[in-house]
């Protein structure tokens, strides 16, 4: 029998394994992810957000030791899962490194007008519609549901930017603000839900 099996108990194990991706975090560390490349593509300097994928799985997990784990308690989960979430924290970097190398190439292609009108058309939709299909990853690997929404609303964002000609920084600033502010609401509901765990329960 799997020691993660999501029985109906209150122990602090199938809390955590209930509310895994509940607090919020993963919605929160990408959608500051998202802010911060478009910043750093509204300011020329988009080369330096391919950092910034690498930079949030540390991150992520800094934040679950001190203050998911201090409410829910600490589990090590079965081996195949752990290599599973291993695997998919590793495919999203890759995913997210290639996602912004393919949007500046074909913004630095159009900018050189060595495309065609339409293609010149459509890049600004690009880096957000790339980011939308590593939703749908994220979505399909961890099995979350809600990140589809986030990936829907990137690419609506992108066709948007699109259709006003928008710099594509501004489409990735405005998927990030919604993920990010999606990601501190579920956080502030999670705070309120589970309290710091008494010592007894270490």
């Amino acid at each position: 029998m799997q020691t993660m099996s999501a029985a109906p108990t209150s122990s602090p194990a199938d809390r955590v394994y209930r509310a895994w991706w509940q607090d919020g975090g993963i919605d929160l560390f990408a959608g500051l992810g998202l802010v911060g490349i478009g910043i750093t593509w509204l300011l020329d300097a988009a080369v330096f957000g391919a950092v910034l994928p690498a930079l949030a799985v540390p991150l992520w997990k800094a934040y679950r030791e001190r203050v998911v784990e201090p409410r829910l308690g600490r589990v090590r989960f079965a081996e195949p899962r752990r290599r599973s979430l291993h695997r998919a924290q590793l495919t999203l970097i890759a995913a997210g490194v290639a996602c912004l190398a393919i949007s500046l190439a074909g913004w630095f292609a159009s900018r050189e007008g060595t495309t065609s009108d339409a293609w010149r058309a459509l890049v600004p939709a690009l880096p957000a519609a790339l980011v939308g299909l590593a939703g749908l990853l994220s979505a399909l690997l961890f099995g979350q549901p809600r990140l589809l929404g986030y990936a829907l609303a990137c690419v609506l964002f992108g066709l948007a930017g699109a259709a006003l000609d928008l710099e594509p920084g501004w489409t990735l600033l405005a998927g990030g603000i919604v993920t990010a502010l999606s990601g501190a609401l579920l956080l502030r509901r999670f705070l309120r839900t589970f309290p710091v765990l008494s010592n007894e329960l270490d």
